[in-house]
């Protein structure tokens, strides 16, 4: 589990950054000095960490850190050195890179499955969950999705307590391709993303603290019956897992669909 002092962490900074409705990984780069080295940069403008898989191609060139990479970058207002690329001037060399990120810290331990989650809304009469698995061998192939069938109008609740890092509110119809939704990054590294809110509902701000049972958003019945996603994430090695989730109320068996 992160320690809980990152919270706070977190906290401070979004009281000190101006805050933005789509807050992500702001940029890796590169600069050349003309001297033999290229440094490689990483900027985090958002209130979580995200985790780097960096992979590069060089010609003539070598890495000062092994290839592929891994790395944690935390918010910060400074540049992070990620590594450089060292060559020898004169001769001909080229280099190109890719860094797929991730939101939270890979840790390659196995999540914890345990915590109980709250319902992400009060009418639980009418739930409807499920999960369903993807084809393949792969235990990140597996998908975990639940659907809530709400009315229209209906509170979203934190399932979870955490840090506010995305949200989306623009579409005026959720569609398969697009739609409004609202991410809450946990303590133990996860994060839940609620999906097929309804338009201009999410009265929250990037970086701000919720807790769990507090309103988010409200639901979205749209041109036809549009059920409340909720999808809990954690890294993985190379691409995001979905994780299993259990559902309970308070003084209540948890339930496992």
């Amino acid at each position: 589990m992160l320690d809980k002092r990152w919270i706070a962490v977190a906290l401070a900074l979004s009281s000190s950054w101006p805050a933005h409705g789509q807050a992500q990984l702001a940029n890796v780069y590169h600069v050349d000095n003309q001297q033999g080295v290229v440094f490689l940069y990483a900027e985090n403008h958002a209130f979580v960490p995200y985790t780097i898989f960096l992979k590069a191609q060089l010609v003539n060139m070598r890495s000062t850190d092994p290839l592929p990479l891994r790395l944690v970058v935390f918010p910060a207002k400074q540049p992070q050195l990620l590594t450089t690329f060292t060559y020898t001037p004169g001769q001909v060399y080229s280099y190109h890179y890719d860094y797929p990120a991730q939101l939270g810290i890979y840790s390659s331990r196995p999540a914890d499955t345990t915590y109980v989650y709250g319902f992400p809304c009060d009418s639980v009469k009418t739930l409807r969950t499920g999960a369903t698995a993807a084809k393949g061998k792969s235990p990140g192939s597996t998908h975990h999705d639940y659907r809530f069938d709400l009315p229209a109008g209906q509170p979203v609740l934190a399932a979870r307590s955490g840090i506010v890092v995305n949200y989306r509110e623009d579409c005026a119809r959720n569609t398969r391709s697009k739609t409004n939704f609202i991410t809450v990054f946990h303590e133990d590294g996860s994060y839940a993303n609620y999906l097929n809110i309804a338009p201009s509902s999410v009265g929250l701000s990037i970086g701000q603290y919720v807790t769990k049972g507090q309103r988010l958003a409200t639901s979205d019945a749209g041109h036809k019956p549009t059920p409340l996603l909720f999808v809990v994430g954690y890294p993985g090695e190379t691409a995001p897992l979905e994780l299993p989730v259990r559902f309970g109320r308070q003084n209540q068996e948890p339930a496992r669909p």
